[in-house]
């Protein structure tokens, strides 16, 4: 089975961590014996002037066989201010990425497109002029954060209702989507977490200090500012607890800020951007994993936090409601410091009764790569038999 992966946003060298999902998804499918393929439009702000040439607004198409994955980009310039301009540019570049692939790959028999905006929406094009079949998985968090632009609706609406099948990450983002923006059913299969590689440390974990863990772009959706007042309504003034925090962003001096002002300063440690290696570390060194978010659509870091044995603390935010359950850590209420300030205190408390060998099983059952390559080539059979008929 030949699979052309369309993703509506993708790794490049500035962003290497950009679209990891569907990179991540697209190995799990080869590593299954399937063909994969990947196009890639990698619209560039202006802002990144300095990281490509202005005149060179539609850019060569690049080759790179990433992992054994033939792998095509195009990085056109996003024109401010211009938005039907940039949808228009984005669907042509795809539709020469395909053109291209073609020439030297062959036809595939299924598009995969990742995310209705703007990869679904050029897919339903492609597949309608190549008499191809195409299925959709939505990931973001636009549409539970009521970030969709009006007129873009009827866009996500025709390519949800042409696709011959429609996905989501978690259970909540399908009901929403078919709540709002599709008639059909939409299945859930979710984002693939590399369970071979967040493994259980060598050596048992230290309990003193208990470390609390927290990795995550530094903005106010994920509500770290609501996790460090929780931590230091606790834990203020006992080091034998420490907040740790991976990651940056915007509100990164805010957050420092804070800590010092609640006099936490020292139980509170920033650790910055973490390499994919340097985040399996600090969850080696940690004894329990939160999320304290306003918005997820899968939550792939407290997955990963759980393959290396941790047991999580995680708001209902939309997605870590598939797969924390008691026998894994607790649900609080998103934005809620109160109930978080408790969940941390709870979790401490009953630290004893999770198993970090039962936690990481838990997950290698669900989210192994080798599981949601099956899932997805179930999908793709049923849709590729319906087609023959």
């Amino acid at each position: 089975m030949h699979v052309l992966i369309l993703p509506s946003w993708y790794t490049t060298p500035e962003s290497p961590i950009s679209g990891i999902f569907f990179y991540e998804q697209a190995q799990a499918l080869k590593q299954a014996g399937l063909k994969v393929g990947v196009i890639a439009v990698c619209q560039r702000s202006l802002r990144t002037i300095l990281q490509g040439r202005l005149w060179d607004p539609f850019s060569p198409i690049s080759y790179q066989e990433e992992e054994g994955i033939p792998t095509l980009r195009k990085r056109p310039w996003s024109i401010p201010k211009m938005p039907r301009i940039n949808e228009r540019i984005w669907i042509r570049q795809a539709f020469d990425l395909f053109e291209r692939y073609v020439n030297q790959f062959g036809m595939p028999d299924i598009l995969h497109a990742h995310s209705a905006l703007w990869g679904g929406v050029a897919a339903q094009h492609i597949a309608a002029r190549y008499g191809l079949p195409y299925v959709i998985t939505e990931h973001s968090t636009a549409f539970a954060r009521n970030l969709i632009p009006k007129p873009h609706v009827p866009y996500i609406q025709e390519a949800f209702s042409l696709a011959s099948e429609r996905i989501a990450v978690s259970a909540p983002l399908a009901r929403l989507l078919m709540d709002r923006y599709s008639k059909k059913d939409v299945k859930v299969v979710p984002n693939v977490v590399h369970t071979d590689f967040f493994v259980p440390p060598r050596e048992p974990r230290a309990s003193v200090p208990f470390i609390f863990l927290t990795v995550a772009l530094l903005t106010k959706k994920k509500g770290i500012d609501l996790l460090v007042k929780a931590f230091s309504e606790t834990f203020r003034g006992n080091e034998n607890f420490q907040l740790w925090v991976g990651g940056d962003g915007e509100q990164k001096n805010e957050l420092v800020s804070l800590v010092e002002a609640l006099g936490i300063g020292n139980q509170v440690r920033f650790l910055g951007l973490l390499s994919r290696g340097g985040v399996r570390q600090s969850m080696w060194q940690a004894n329990a994993f939160v999320s304290s978010s306003f918005f997820e659509t899968f939550g792939v870091v407290l997955i990963e936090a759980m393959s290396t044995g941790l047991p999580v603390i995680a708001t209902r935010s939309g997605g870590p409601e598939d797969f924390v359950t008691p026998e894994v850590g607790f649900l609080v209420p998103a934005g809620d410091q109160y109930a978080l300030s408790e969940g941390l205190k709870k979790l401490f408390e009953t630290r004893g009764n999770f198993s970090e060998h039962a936690i990481r099983e838990s997950m290698v059952r669900q989210f192994s790569p080798m599981v949601i390559a099956q899932q997805l080539s179930q999908i793709y059979e049923s849709v590729l038999s319906r087609e023959e008929f």
